[in-house]
């Protein structure tokens, strides 16, 4: 089968979204960001169909400097999260030495067979109403589109639209190893928990949980490869790059932090001065003067943004020691987390067995343990 997104409900989507930009009446201002946002999604979308011409790359430069448009959204940020997050590397070593994500053997599976496996895998969800949501997805045609990793720097992406109806649209970018297979659980999981989005909306706080199901999806999707005793050989990498991978967050919103006290001292912020705060600091990862001016460098998140993947991190691992105990419970909890319309964050978590924030950090240690990462 081929995997292409359907055009022409494109275009009949995009032309809806133009309408209702047409009559502004009775629209906030709100609603029209929303529109003006869902239409960059449609063009964004129609640049992955008709790719252009010309190629950017990004220049390295050590002399680069912080936006502090961006570095001020760190003001936005609940105290309660930051705090989540920099208790988090004050006092909790990650690990002891530099460890680099090792490469995974190539896996020969169709297009076909990964959607197939991806039928295997929602199906043995015990929830079935994400089940079925998720198949309808997988059957619906049109909504899925394969590339590969050639000048893309994600696994994948959802465009998820609410009007005139919600229909979400999956990015899937190919390397053609079992990375794939996590790739599409992760966004598949986010086609379903963004139809909420809509209903959540007004409580700002909920967005430092929009990268929840992601990794939640990605834990889940292990558990069903071991359990059907699938690809076993690749699993422990599998799994150890994910950590590396997620951890980068945690790493790069310290880095954040410190750029932006820099700033509010100084009024600017360079990449010499955080190498020289974070030596001195000695942060609970790895670092040399080379290697801060690298992630400095690939700082291309805002710190919301930063903040919300770490603290979504965290929670994932909390649901999956609720999962290893009762997956079914584990499944109600994180939909009930994922879609509740309230804005004390907090207290949502607190309420429904979250507890990284009160037990210092227990499940990630466990992790880490789990992972036989060399740690004192």
């Amino acid at each position: 089968m081929e995997y292409v997104w359907d055009q022409k409900k494109l275009m009949e989507i995009k032309k809806a979204y133009k309408d209702l930009r047409k009559n502004t009446e009775g629209l906030t201002k709100k609603d029209l960001e929303k529109i003006k946002k869902s239409l960059s999604f449609i063009k964004e979308m129609e640049k992955i169909i008709h790719p252009p011409r010309k190629k950017y790359t990004l220049k390295e430069d050590k002399n680069f400097s912080f936006s502090y448009e961006t570095l001020k959204e760190m003001e936005k940020i609940p105290p309660f999260i930051k705090k989540s997050l920099l208790t988090l590397n004050q006092n909790f070593i990650l690990f002891k030495e530099k460890m680099d994500t090792e490469k995974l053997p190539l896996l020969p599976l169709t297009n076909d067979e990964l959607i197939s496996l991806q039928h295997d895998f929602f199906n043995w969800l015990p929830n079935k109403e994400l089940r079925n949501k998720l198949n309808v997805f997988l059957n619906q045609k049109g909504l899925i589109y394969f590339g590969n990793t050639i000048n893309n720097a994600y696994n994948g992406i959802t465009y998820a639209f609410h009007f005139p109806y919600y229909i979400p649209f999956f990015h899937i970018v190919r390397d053609n190893t079992l990375d794939d297979f996590l790739a599409c659980s992760h966004e598949f999981f986010h086609g379903y928990s963004m139809e909420y989005d809509a209903n959540i909306s007004s409580f700002p706080n909920r967005y430092y949980l929009h990268e929840l199901e992601g990794f939640f999806a990605e834990y889940l999707a292990l558990q069903f490869l071991k359990e059907k005793h699938l690809f076993s050989s690749m699993l422990p990498t599998l799994e150890k790059n994910n950590y590396l991978e997620y951890i980068e967050y945690l790493k790069d919103f310290h880095i954040q932090s410190i750029s932006y006290k820099i700033y509010k001292q100084k009024e600017s912020v360079s990449v010499e001065e955080v190498n020289k705060k974070l030596l001195e600091d000695q942060p609970s990862f790895p670092l040399n003067e080379e290697m801060a001016v690298d992630i400095l460098l690939s700082l291309l998140y805002s710190p919301m943004e930063t903040a919300a993947y770490g603290f979504s991190f965290l929670t994932s691992l909390d649901l999956e020691i609720l999962e290893q105990q009762d997956r079914e419970l584990a499944l109600e909890i994180f939909l009930h987390i994922r879609t509740k319309k309230t804005n004390n964050l907090k207290k949502l978590l607190e309420d429904n067995h979250i507890t990284f924030m009160q037990d210092n950090y227990n499940n990630l240690r466990k992790k880490v343990l789990d992972l036989h990462f060399n740690k004192d």
